[in-house]
């Protein structure tokens, strides 16, 4: 081991990076519960059904989906967070995407529970979805084999949040049309 070099810190970019993810994975979790902690606004699910009886709105059960995936994205900010992962190359790939998918899902969330316009909770879905998706492309370009942990805090879920958060913006589309 002697000659060796030692690994390489993480950079002021690479901290800024997990602080966002981190923050993003608290707010996009928290924020949906405002109705019941704090008063304010309207249950997502509740708001949804409240639309009417449009053929694209899902049940209100089917938003249940959301707790496990804000629960892994919470799970994957605290292990990018770590220490020995800031310089990890593909959280470097996926990190900033992935931060503004999941902050766009915090916004989301206090628009479409303030009662604002069916357009407006359509563009950022659509936002959602695109941020989740270059992340999952930005993982999908990377050199396989992925370590198990990439695998289960990052690659899994977020290919979950991807799916879902496509799925729901053509649902908001079909909806504000």
């Amino acid at each position: 081991m002697h000659g060796m070099a030692p690994p390489e810190p993480p950079t002021a970019t690479d901290r800024a990076r997990q602080a966002a993810v981190l923050i993003a994975a608290v707010a996009q979790a928290i924020l949906p519960s405002l109705p019941a902690l704090a008063g304010w606004g309207v249950q997502i699910g509740q708001r949804a059904n409240a639309e009417g009886p449009l053929p694209v709105t899902p049940a209100g059960y089917a938003f249940a989906i959301w707790g496990p995936i804000f629960a892994w994205c919470l799970a994957h900010a605290v292990w990018q967070a770590l220490p020995d992962n800031g310089r990890d190359t593909l959280l470097r790939r996926a990190g900033w995407a992935f931060a503004a998918a999941m902050a766009g899902n915090a916004l989301w969330a206090l628009v479409f529970q303030s009662g604002g316009p069916a357009w407006a909770t359509a563009l950022i879905l659509a936002g959602i979805a695109a941020a989740a998706v270059l992340s999952l492309a930005r993982l999908a370009s990377f050199p396989l084999p992925l370590r198990r942990d990439q695998v289960w805090l990052l690659a899994a879920q977020l290919g979950l949040l991807a799916g879902w958060v496509s799925v729901a913006a053509l649902v908001s589309l079909a909806v504000a049309l």
